[in-house]
C-alpha cells in the first residue's frame, strides 16, 4: 500500500513537473512582457525537468510593436539546486545561452530601438507605500554563451 501512495505521488510529481508546469508558465512569461514592455515575446517551446531542476526555454524572439526583430536565441538552459532555498539562497549551477542575436539599430534622433521597448515607469514610481521585498541571495556558478561561429557577426545599422 505505502509503494503504491509513493508511486503515485511520484507519479503526480512528475506530469505535473513535465507537463502542467511549461504548459502555465509558457503564457504567463508571454503576458509579463506583453505587460511591462512595449514588445512581443515569442516562445517555441519550454522544458522543465522537476528531478534534476533543469528548466531549458527554446526558440525565444522578441519582437518590436511593428514585429521588427530586437533580440532572439535558440536556447537558454537553467540549473537550480533547490537545496539552496533552505539557506534563503537562489543557487544557480549552469546558466547556457545559445547562439544569442541581438538588432540594434541607431535612429536619426541618437536613441537606440531598443530603448523604445521600456514603458513609461512614471506612474508606478508614485505608488511607494509598498513594502520593500528582500530578495534572497543569488549565486551563480557557471554563465555561458553559445555563440556559432557563422553567426557571429556584428551588424550596426543607423536610420
Amino acid at each position: 500500500m505505502f509503494k503504491k501512495i509513493i508511486l503515485s505521488l511520484l507519479i503526480i510529481y512528475s506530469l505535473i513537473g513535465f507537463i502542467v508546469v511549461p504548459l502555465l508558465l509558457k503564457p504567463q512569461i508571454i503576458a509579463i512582457v506583453a505587460k511591462e514592455t512595449n514588445s512581443k515575446l515569442l516562445i517555441d517551446s519550454i522544458y522543465l525537468n522537476p528531478f534534476i531542476f533543469r528548466l531549458q526555454l527554446d526558440g525565444v524572439v522578441l519582437k518590436s510593436l511593428d514585429d521588427k526583430h530586437l533580440a532572439s536565441f535558440s536556447s537558454l538552459e537553467i540549473d537550480f539546486e533547490p537545496l539552496s532555498l533552505i539557506k534563503s539562497a537562489l543557487h544557480i549551477k549552469n546558466i547556457i545561452l545559445s547562439s544569442p542575436k541581438i538588432s540594434l539599430v541607431q535612429n536619426k534622433d541618437k536613441t537606440f530601438n531598443l530603448s523604445t521597448i521600456l514603458k513609461n515607469t512614471a506612474h508606478t514610481a508614485q505608488d511607494t507605500t509598498k513594502e520593500k521585498v528582500k530578495i534572497p541571495r543569488i549565486i551563480i556558478d557557471i554563465i555561458k554563451l553559445n555563440i556559432l561561429p557563422q553567426e557571429n557577426q556584428t551588424t550596426f545599422c543607423k536610420v
